[in-house]
């Protein structure tokens, strides 16, 4: 729960230095749903090699979820979206780095 309301917060702040506002933060956490669904479903169905076609196909949705949601054009919420999933991949290997215990 705790990291849907800190990736709503990561795609809030992407779309705001985008737009010039912050959405509300309902539509935020829709938004961040409909990108992270298919990343999930791909993660289940592919195996772990293939794992940037459910960043693509998450960002494709995200993309048009933000315009269907913000009223953004359909290129700038996309480009919104890839930008939000570059920013979650850096978090996540940063968290992983160091959260790594060290083997003695």
């Amino acid at each position: 729960m705790l990291g849907l309301f800190l990736s709503a917060l990561i795609l809030g702040v992407v779309i705001s230095v985008m737009e010039g506002e912050f959405p509300p933060f309902g539509s935020l956490i829709l938004c961040v749903l409909a990108a992270i669904v298919p990343v999930v479903i791909c993660a289940i169905l592919l195996p772990e090699s293939f794992f940037w076609v459910g960043s693509i196909l998450g960002a494709i949705c995200a993309g048009m979820a933000i315009s269907a949601i913000t009223g953004m054009p359909v290129k700038r919420a996309t480009i919104a979206a890839i930008i939000f999933f570059v920013c979650e991949t850096i978090l996540h290997f940063g968290m992983v780095a160091l959260l790594r215990t060290p083997t003695a």
